[in-house]
Parts: C-alpha cells; sequence; structure tokens
C-alpha cells in the first residue's frame, strides 16, 4: 500500500521538483474584515421564525436566542480572524468582554422596533422586513467594534477606511476610501457634524483595515 501523499504536495514527474500549491495572501485593502452576512441571514431567519410563532407572542424567542449566541462566538472568531491577517499578536488579545451588553442591546433593539411597527398596524412582512434592518444594524456595529478592540489591544493606532465599493455606499464614505485614519481621531462620517469609524454610522457596511504599528 503507498503511502498518502500530503494534501498541498503533487507527484511531480520525474527529474522535477513537486509543486507545492498555497493559498494566495488576501489583496491588502480590498475587502476588510467583515463579518459573513450568513450571520447576519440566520439571525433574520431565526427573528422572522419566532415573529411567525404564535406562541411566542410575536416576540423574538428560543430560536432567535439560539442563534444569537451562535452569532456572538462567530463575530468574536471572525473579527479576530480578520485582525490576526495584518497583525499576528493579535492572536494573543484576550477577548472584549461585552457579549451579554451586545445580546441584550440587539435584543432590546429588536423588541423596540417590534412594538412600534404593531402600533402602526403594518403587515407581517413589512415587520419582519423591519426587524431584519435592525438585525444587520446592530451585527455590522458590534463587528466593527470587536475589530477596533482587538486591533488597539494588538498595538495598531490607524486604518485603512475600506468600502463595499457599491452605489449604496454614502458619499462622505466614498471620499474615505482607501484614506488612513487614527483611531484615537475619527473623521466625519455622517452629518450632520458625525465623527466615528467604519460601522459606527447606522447600517453603515464599511470596514477598518488595521495598520501594524
Amino acid at each position: 500500500m503507498t503511502p498518502r501523499q500530503p494534501r498541498a504536495v503533487r507527484p511531480a514527474p520525474a527529474g522535477r521538483a513537486p509543486r507545492v500549491h498555497r493559498r494566495p495572501p488576501a489583496p491588502r485593502g480590498s475587502r476588510g474584515p467583515r463579518p459573513p452576512d450568513a450571520i447576519i441571514k440566520r439571525l433574520q431567519v431565526a427573528l422572522e421564525a419566532d415573529l411567525d410563532d404564535p406562541t411566542t407572542d410575536g416576540r423574538p424567542g428560543h430560536r432567535w436566542r439560539a442563534a444569537l449566541l451562535t452569532a456572538t462566538g462567530a463575530l468574536l472568531l471572525w473579527a479576530r480572524r480578520g485582525v490576526v491577517q495584518v497583525l499576528p499578536a493579535a492572536r494573543n488579545v484576550a477577548d472584549p468582554d461585552a457579549r451579554r451588553a451586545w445580546e441584550s442591546g440587539v435584543t432590546a433593539a429588536v423588541n423596540k422596533s417590534v412594538r412600534r411597527a404593531r402600533a402602526r398596524g403594518v403587515s407581517q412582512a413589512v415587520l419582519a422586513a423591519l426587524a431584519a434592518g435592525v438585525v444587520a444594524a446592530h451585527v455590522l456595529r458590534e463587528h466593527a467594534r470587536l475589530v477596533q478592540a482587538i486591533a488597539r489591544a494588538a498595538g495598531s493606532d490607524s486604518y485603512i477606511w475600506i468600502t463595499r465599493k457599491d452605489t449604496k455606499v454614502r458619499h462622505l464614505h466614498v471620499l474615505l476610501e482607501g484614506t488612513t485614519q487614527r483611531w484615537d481621531d475619527p473623521p466625519l462620517a455622517g452629518e450632520p457634524d458625525f465623527f466615528g469609524h467604519p460601522g459606527d454610522a447606522a447600517e453603515c457596511r464599511c470596514n477598518a483595515w488595521p495598520i501594524a504599528t
């Protein structure tokens, strides 16, 4: 029985060195560390199922709580993985201890949105869409906060502003695309006179690509 070849090495023809396949590094500043859309979608699906369930009284229930618990861990893992790409020292940074605050905050925001929507008598479809928007905004903001906390703890004092490069990007954020900003000096990111980092503004989908000091 022939020994199994390593996964990244192919048998080479006679007289040639084996060819090693390596994954190319992520292009610097292309997308930046950002939360995968699957995290947002999973929370939205769980929330919609709970809102449609008569046993939950139209509020986030057990499906939402289970999805939120999974999403919290996934957000932290994804934020750290994105920062480690450019700051290897981030591997040794302690996890930011703000899980309960974020979980209670996003749940309170969803409940508030649902109450207001029901008071206006909107349809179930509109109610689900409004709640889904609240979820997406909070996930993006929390991910941005985690990236900043991990990067600064790893010694980074600045970052590159990265947008999604589509028609939904705010005009001010288009101007910030590719610029270098400091964590302790947030730029003008909204009107009127709103200063912040990527993800701080409402429904901002931009990302901060940390720079090693």
